[in-house]
This record gives C-alpha cells, structure tokens and sequence, in this order.
C-alpha cells in the first residue's frame, strides 16, 4: 500500500462513485480545516456479510462478502459504485486483500473440494493463481507497485509455512526464524521490502520483522510477548501490534508505528487494547480500538498524535482496514441491529 501524501477533495470528486451520505463524524486535517467523514455502506454480493479490507489512491475498493444463501465467499471489486465478483478458483471461499494503484489485487482461494488454497492476483477481470513453496496452501496479503507481492505458501508437506514474496510472478521463499515452523508477510512496499511476523527460533513466541536485501530481520516483540507488523510504506515507516498475552493468538494488542527506528505506542479509545492495520499519509494510521470497558472495539484513525473513532454503520463495533492518499477509509461494521456485518468506506470531507 503505498501512501505518499493527502488531499482535500470536493463532494463532486466522490459523486462519481455514486456515493451518499450516511453518517458522520469530525476531524481536522493536516491543512486545519474540519473535516466531516461520511460512512457509506457498500452492501454485499447478496449474502449477509461483507469485509472491505483495501482501497488504492483511484478509489478502487477490494474484500469479499457472502453470496446469495451464505454458503459461499467470494472476493469483491467496488468500483464506479458497483460492487462485482471475482472469480475465484473452484472452491467456495476466495478474499481479495489488497490492490495498488495500477488496479492489480492480492488475495487467496481455495481450489475445488477444499483441497489447497492458492495465493492469486487480479487485474483486467482475470484472476491469476500464484507458484508456491512446494504446499498446497498459500495467500497473498500485500501487493505494491513494481510488481511485489507479500503472504505466505505452505512447504512440500504442509507441515511449515514460510514468509513469500513473489516479484512479477516468480517466488521467493524469505524464511522463517524458526526453520520448521511458519512465518506471514503482512505487508509490502515498492521497494520490495517484507514486514510481517515469524515464530521466534525456540518456537515459543511470535516477533516481528522487516527485510533488508531479502533477509528477515528480527525486531523482537516491541516490549509485549509476541508482535506483528502489518504495513509498511515506501518511506521505510511500519505500523503493527505487541500483544501482552503469551499464548500465540493476537489478542491483547497494543498499537504502535516505527519510524526511524523508534517505536510510538498509539493509545486506544479509552479502552485497553488498540491493533494497526494500515498506514497513511502524514502519520495517519488506521486499524480498531476498545472502547472503555474493554467489551467493544471501533474504528480508529490516528493522526497529529490523536487517536479518534470513525462513525459506524450503526452497530456496536467497526474495524478499519485500510486507508488510501485521499484520507478515505474502508473497513467493516456491524448494522444496527448486529446481525450482519458489512463493508465501509469513510469519506472525509472539508468543511
């Protein structure tokens, strides 16, 4: 995702979408003006539930939601404000995770009868499936200009899973700290630079890490028992989460960006617990965050040193995925009622 700066943009530029206000919210931008940010549903394929989970500088959005019946799950493209299908790869579940601004998506889908998954790109309405590491199993999760692509792909066995980044299509496998074990690439720049995480070499926590001339660097836990790194722009800047609990799951998070080697904790929303999931210009970063109490978790954008909740679609929690050069956000959210969750995007308008 690379994000080099922001703009301030009239209602005329995102009428093209077809989009209408919904809700909103208020912030100030890098130029002093208020800004108003208006939620927008996006709905479904049909189904119950959908995930926005990226959007590139041309306003192009990307997830996947539940078609008619919710037995299957299929990527999306949200796109002139239509949201169309993207065929996967014989199997009932694909997810499309990221795009760059050249209109190239990342994402995975399992093949016909469960039998493996693959990591894939889209572009021009064509779904091409990814080599892997020897596996039957791998996903895409990053995709940046220059024809980089981060995620993960399964060993011959199955048994370990290891970091990948695949450059124009040829595969890379960039290791694990613990050999045998697994490790993700979460996010990628156009410089081809990895972050994501790895289970340490006693295979007992989870760390950190960013590559430097292909080689996975460790950056430890930053001060909690495991850590993850999510994004990373072209700048060299990196958000993700230290998590205090010691079990390997991605719980009790605390949010944090690294810049020039230092890390800045972000806070939460009066709650404990805050997870980074993308970054954006000027210091912008974008994930969720508790609410105080602890029970429920909002949509966050963190700027000028201030973390501050997005609006929802009305229900009782939202998490934002992703954030593009424009300042607009997407994400998901439950509907008043909390019995379906849809995709978002947040539309920040000056006043």
């Amino acid at each position: 995702m690379r994000i080099d700066q922001i703009e301030t943009l009239g209602s005329s530029y995102w009428a093209e979408f077809g989009w209408s206000k919904s809700q909103n919210n208020f912030g100030v931008n890098r130029y002093g003006q208020e800004v108003e940010y208006e939620i927008i549903d996006l709905g479904t394929l049909g189904g119950t539930n959908s995930w926005a989970t990226a959007i590139n500088d041309h306003g192009v959005i990307v997830g996947m939601s539940q078609t008619a019946g919710d037995t299957e799950t299929a990527g999306f493209i949200f796109q002139d404000g239509v949201m169309s299908l993207v065929e996967g790869l014989g199997g009932p579940y694909s997810a499309l995770f990221d795009i760059n601004n050249e209109g190239v998506a990342a994402g995975m889908a399992f093949l016909e009868g469960w039998v493996g998954a693959r990591a894939l790109t889209f572009a021009d309405g064509v779904t091409t499936p990814l080599s892997t590491l020897g596996g039957s199993l791998a996903a895409s999760y990053a995709i940046a200009s220059g024809g980089f692509v981060a995620g993960s792909s399964g060993l011959e066995g199955d048994t370990v899973q290891h970091s990948t980044l695949w450059e124009n299509g040829e595969i890379r496998d960039l290791g694990s700290f613990a050999e045998l074990f697994y490790s993700v690439g979460r996010g990628v720049n156009s410089h081809g630079v990895v972050v994501g995480e790895s289970i340490n070499a006693t295979n007992d926590t989870i760390h950190a890490y960013v590559t430097e001339d292909g080689i996975m660097k460790n950056l430890g836990t930053f001060g909690g028992a495991n850590a993850v790194l999510a994004d990373i722009d072209v700048a060299g800047r990196m958000c993700g989460s230290t998590f205090v609990n010691e079990s390997w799951s991605h719980t009790a998070g605390k949010a944090f960006v690294v810049e020039n080697g230092v890390a800045t904790f972000l806070g939460a929303l009066g709650g404990g617990d805050s997870y980074a999931c993308a970054l954006g210009a000027n210091g912008q970063v974008v994930g969720e965050a508790e609410a105080p109490g602890d029970t429920i978790s909002y949509a966050f954008l963190y700027e000028h040193g201030v973390m501050r909740a997005l609006p929802s679609l009305g229900g009782s929690a939202s998490t934002a995925g992703d954030i593009n050069a424009h300042g607009a956000i997407v994400g998901w959210s439950p509907l008043p009622d909390d019995t379906a969750t849809h995709a978002f995007i947040a539309i920040p308008r000056a006043r």
